[in-house]
């Protein structure tokens, strides 16, 4: 039953819960819903293992019987939903009104030039759907990976298996646990540590759904900047990211991200507040996934002061609740680790993070360390790094001429980067929070760019491609579409009895073995073989005196 269970965690970590709390909200439109089920979800996670951790009852069996109890609310919730086709949920007259939109954008007159810069909109439409795809089959198609890293080994699993244990973790400093606490859900659900595969998936989830979000603000926004910040973000995200291994900083960049969509989608619409007050919970998950989530609490009541400026009192009120929810979310955490930290219980980690930045000799050597180290990042078989770094200044520059980004760049990015240089940049990883609303400003400053004078591209697209192309991506999307959209949703429920059929494939004996196997691998790998070959020739009895850091993490080792 371990594959069974397992699957039924990933929907707990990714839609169950958060598919119940948006029916609070009472948000329109069908992606809008999706993204916030997932934020949701997870944080309803962390409340909920906090809390039955407190109370001593973090258990499979708790969480078994509280899925189930979802699983009734969701029934009850979205029983006559069921007999819908997915058309009456994404409505394809919205489709319809995408493509005229985002051709809409074009103010081009000559009819040729507009044939032109429209394929050129649809090219882009066509490299962010493509790297949409990269990313599913780069992380969505590994579903039997474990943690290998240092961090996710010895500190964020780790800390994962100690709520699993249903304690509070050791030695964490002021490192905040939403992402360990998700990450033990699958391990209560299958009822052991032993098998790693789901909560690395989980890990790899983070991954697509950071490109997919930036995917979707293309769509419901209409607009060519954003495909264009797909193919920004999932570069960038992929040399900067975490790459699925189980680090925090893919998922802190995920909530940031994920708060400023809240931001986006609430631009001129009549719900807006609440999508403003939901972007407040995306920012709690970004501070208490990583500590530099915080530089959004600082930041995130600014942003919405300015969207809302036209209506001031509403400006005041909704910023007050903004900081109260944060306050609510966030405070508890980080005021009980002060208080250990004060007590000598725990020790605080800032002095020795700063200090491998602070204790280089200078000024001058600081900003050449944090510059080589950002500009070695930038991997491309196409240009130099030092060329890629300018252009992409060049970009974000030109991102300044759409307002949101301007403000989203002077608060957010610019500031940020600075902190990045002086206290962060002795890895490049920290810069993570940030990365995905790099990608968008740079797709955004390319479409600024192209507006000033494209006619050399324009000439050039139009001499090279043949303009059938486009009449040709419009019909297969257009065709695609309407096959999925004739799909009923109860279909979906057909899936439940599959789950718990593929025991019959994977045993629970199977999954433990393979798993345990690819965890021998973690650190150095010829290292541990020759720890194994050893205890296999002469055993082992007693400890082992070593400096071997991750030999308490290999299975038949450990102990």
């Amino acid at each position: 039953m371990i594959i069974s269970l397992g699957i039924l965690s990933l929907l707990q970590l990714t839609l169950v819960p958060g598919l119940i709390l948006v029916k609070v909200f009472k948000i329109h439109g069908f992606w809008e819903n999706l993204i916030a089920a997932i934020g949701l979800s997870q944080l309803f996670n962390y409340l909920f293992v906090v809390i039955a951790t407190l109370l001593k009852i973090y258990t499979q069996t708790t969480v078994l019987v509280l899925f189930g109890i979802e699983a009734i609310l969701l029934l009850v919730f979205y029983y006559s939903t069921l007999r819908w086709n997915l058309a009456k949920i994404i409505n394809p007259g919205g489709i319809t009104a995408f493509f005229d939109e985002y051709n809409a954008k074009i103010t081009v007159k000559v009819e040729w030039k507009r044939k032109v810069i429209k394929l050129f909109y649809y090219l882009a439409l066509v490299v962010a759907v493509l790297c949409l795809l990269k990313y599913f089959f780069l992380y969505i198609t590994q579903p039997t990976q474990v943690f290998t890293r240092w961090d996710a080994v010895v500190s964020w699993d780790n800390w994962a298996t100690q709520w699993y244990h249903g304690v509070f973790p050791l030695h964490t400093e002021h490192y905040p646990q939403l992402w360990t606490t998700n990450l033990s859900i699958p391990y209560q659900f299958i009822g052991t540590i032993e098998v790693k595969y789901f909560s690395k998936y989980f890990a790899n989830l983070i991954e697509f759904f950071i490109v997919f979000i930036v995917f979707i603000l293309g769509v419901k926004r209409r607009s060519v900047g954003y495909f264009l910040g797909v193919f920004f973000t999932s570069w960038l995200m992929y040399v900067f990211g975490s790459q699925g291994s189980g680090y925090a900083d893919s998922p802190v960049a995920f909530w940031g991200l994920l708060a400023i969509s809240c931001l986006l989608f609430a631009d001129g619409r009549e719900d807006d507040d609440k999508l403003i007050l939901l972007g407040a919970f995306f920012v709690s998950g970004a501070a208490l996934t990583k500590q530099a989530g915080l530089w959004l609490v600082l930041t995130y009541p600014i942003l919405v002061a300015m969207l809302k400026s036209k209506t001031t009192k509403i400006s005041s009120a909704i910023v007050i609740q903004t900081f109260l929810i944060m306050l609510i979310m966030i405070a508890p955490w980080y005021v009980f680790k002060e208080i250990q930290i004060r007590t000598g219980i725990e020790t605080s980690e800032v002095d020795r993070v700063t200090s491998l930045v602070l204790d280089r000799s200078d000024f001058s050597e600081i900003i050449n360390s944090a510059g080589s180290l950002f500009i070695n990042t930038l991997k491309n078989n196409y240009f130099s790094k030092s060329f890629t770094f300018v252009i992409l200044l060049i970009l974000l520059a030109f991102s300044y001429k759409d307002k949101i980004w301007g403000w989203i760049s002077s608060l957010i990015i610019i500031p940020f980067s600075i902190v990045w240089i002086f206290f962060f940049s002795y890895e490049s990883r920290n810069l993570d929070l940030i990365i995905p609303l790099l990608g968008i400003a740079l797709g955004v400053g390319l479409q600024k760019v192209l507006e000033l004078d494209v006619d050399r591209i324009k000439v050039f697209f139009h001499k090279r491609i043949p303009l059938t192309i486009t009449h040709f991506i419009s019909k297969f999307v257009k065709r695609l579409f309407h096959l999925l959209l004739s799909t009923k949703i109860w279909i979906l429920l057909l899936f439940i009895p599959l789950i718990f059929i593929l025991p019959k494939w994977a045993s629970d004996n199977r999954l433990i073995t393979n798993s345990l196997i690819k965890q021998r691998l973690i650190g150095d790998p010829p290292v541990n073989q020759l720890l194994y070959d050893y205890k296999e020739e002469y055993g082992l009895n007693g400890k082992i005196v070593t400096s071997y850091p991750y030999l308490g993490f290999l299975p038949e080792l450990d102990q």
